[in-house]
């Protein structure tokens, strides 16, 4: 069960980042750990962003799943 805590947890605090992180971009300025992103262009950056949203969704629901 901790296990399932941790997974849900992270994958929140991965969503809650990337969106701040994207809001941020927008208002022109970048948060320094995901600031990589941009390196291969404004397209892949946006690309990565969603991704690692989806990514952080999948964990929190799959953390959150009853047994």
């Amino acid at each position: 069960m901790y296990i399932r805590q941790v997974v849900s947890t992270a994958g929140a605090v991965i969503v809650i980042y990337v969106i701040a992180s994207s809001i941020f971009h927008v208002m022109g300025h970048a948060m320094r750990l995901l600031a990589w992103f941009d390196r291969w262009g404004p397209a892949a950056g946006w690309v990565i962003r969603v991704l690692l949203v989806v990514i952080g969704c999948v964990m929190f629901l799959a953390g959150r799943k009853a047994e």
